[in-house]
Formats: structure tokens, sequence, C-alpha cells
């Protein structure tokens, strides 16, 4: 319902009316700590997420505009993401976080104006190298950030579950599993460094002044950076 509320812009007021009484006041906590006294004047527009089914709104307020998550379970694993984004941010490689809920069920982020990575840009040497550079400055950040965590351990599970709820696999999947063991022996031949894990085309965003900005931490740990 609240979703549906911001399908387009409107009050905060009128679309917190929609969230469930218990997360209503974190909500509003949320909004009044990015916009102080001038949060009712904001506006929300939910906005397609990824397939966490956690919520997405816009918020604008004024010249001013950001993301505000609002997570279906926080705890340590968001905390964990919010540390790996605030960590990246301070590189440039990801957006700042500017508010997070002490139990990390609602995080307020800059919104990133740009287009994600995509058609052209794909074989633009220009728009490569860019992201490279991003990439080298999250694998040469450093500080506290999460810790390894098995990529290729959450690869056989998601294809498990698929093979559980569709059967046989496609040819291509197929062909990809055989070569995993390969793969993964390449790993771990460099020393682990800050990875983002999860680096499809809709969490690699090129920024308006070109720079490539990465999204969504929920995987970030410390690894090998040939899996980025």
């Amino acid at each position: 319902l609240f979703l549906s509320a911001c399908e387009t812009p409107v009050p905060p007021c009128e679309a917190i009316a929609e969230i469930e009484p218990a997360r209503q006041e974190a909500v509003r906590a949320a909004l009044q700590a990015v916009a102080g006294e001038g949060a009712c004047d904001a506006h929300l527009k939910a906005l397609g997420g990824g397939l966490s089914g956690n919520a997405v709104i816009r918020v604008d307020h004024g010249e001013q505009r950001w993301v505000m998550k609002l997570f279906t379970e926080g705890g340590p694993h968001v905390a964990a993401s919010v540390a790996a984004c605030r960590m990246a941010s301070a590189v440039g490689v990801a957006p700042a976080v500017r508010y997070a809920s002490p139990t990390h069920d609602v995080v307020i982020m800059d919104y990133v104006s740009g287009e994600p990575l995509r058609g052209p840009m794909t074989s633009d040497l220009v728009a490569l190298t860019a992201l490279g550079r991003s990439l080298a400055a999250l694998h040469g950040a450093t500080g506290d950030f999460p810790p390894y965590r098995d990529p290729f351990a959450d690869i056989r599970m998601h294809v498990g579950r698929a093979r559980t709820a569709n059967g046989a696999l496609p040819t291509a999947l197929r062909t990809a599993m055989a070569a995993l063991q390969r793969i993964e022996g390449a790993v771990g031949q460099f020393p682990y460094v800050p990875v983002h894990n999860d680096l499809n085309p809709r969490n690699i965003m090129c920024a308006e002044d070109g720079h490539f900005v990465l999204l969504d931490w929920g995987d970030a740990s410390m690894g090998d950076p040939f899996y980025d």
C-alpha cells in the first residue's frame, strides 16, 4: 500500500499513513533527520527495486534528492552493507549514506542521477576505463569492511534453488557451472581487498559527470578483486 501510494510523487504525511503502524515513526524520524523541519514539504516517489523485495523510495526536497530504502528485515546484515557503502563513498564509488535507523531497517542515501551500464557503454573504451578506475579505487580502499564471504557458495545456493524450483537447468547455466570449479581455483591468488560482489548492470551507474557509482552493497565483503 505504501508503494502504491508513492506511484506518483506525494507528501510524506499521505504515504506514511499506508505503512504498518509499527514502522511509521521510524520513517518519520528518517525523513526528519535528512530534511529537518521541512520534512513534510518533501515528496516521495516509488522506484523499481531489485530482487530483494525491499521498498525503494525517491525523496525530493527542494533541490535535494535522496533514496530511502525500507528493509523487510534490518539487523547485522544491513548494518554491514551500510558500513561498506559508507567506506566506498569515502573513495567516491558509492552514494553517501545520510541516515540509518538504529535497527537498520530504514536507510537514506544520496540519489545518483545517471543511467545504468548498458547498450553502447558496454563497448565504449572511455566508459569502461572510467569503470575500471572506480573499481581500482574500491579495491585500494582501506578501513573496516565486512569480512570475507564465499561468493561461490552463494552461486551454488542460488543454482540449487533454481534446480529445485524448475527441475532441469538451462544449457548455458550447466556449461557455466561446469567451469565453476576451474574459476574458483583461480581465485585467492591475490590479497583480499574490499569487493562489491554483485556487479550486475543494474548496480553500475554512470553518473552525469561520467564517473561510475556502484549501488546495492548487500553482498560486499573482503575478497579477491578477480570476482568483481
